[in-house]
């Protein structure tokens, strides 16, 4: 049985190699972790955590989070089996990742499609997950 040591990769490329193919841009660096852009929130403060030792990322303003692959694939809305054979070709070819969009580059209303369609998917629109609710008009008798 082989032992992973922690911090050792499996993949052919590294967490870095995905913020390089998509171009983020970095705000700080440190020994193990660069600070980047969000690209599924699109934050521009470097809230975007990247820890380069260990290949995973936390965004501190929209708290999503994953390894690698995840953050390839939520960019792109595709798998990680995609995002392992995309990221793989990209880096063969030397080509940079395809134009993504993020929320900052989206009107009001594609964002409010696209959160009421996250809510649809995990349940969250039915009541499923315990949530009230929020109405979307208050009456004009009432007082917040």
């Amino acid at each position: 049985m082989a032992v992973i040591k922690a911090g050792s990769s499996q993949f052919p490329f590294h967490i870095t190699d995905i913020a390089a193919l998509l171009r983020l841009n970095i705000r700080r660096r440190g020994p193990d972790f660069l600070y980047v852009d969000c690209p599924l929130c699109g934050d521009h403060r470097g809230k975007l955590y990247l820890k380069t030792s260990r290949d995973v990322w936390h965004c501190n303003y929209c708290q999503e989070s994953g390894g690698m692959l995840a953050l390839y694939a939520k960019v792109y809305g595709i798998s990680n089996a995609d995002a392992y054979r995309e990221i793989c070709e990209a880096l063969q070819t030397g080509d940079y990742a395809p134009e993504y969009q993020s929320y900052q580059n989206q009107q009001p209303q594609e964002i409010a499609q696209s959160v009421r369609a996250s809510r649809q998917a995990s349940g969250c629109g039915e009541g499923i997950c315990g949530a009230v609710p929020f109405p979307a008009k208050l009456p004009a008798d009432s007082q917040v």
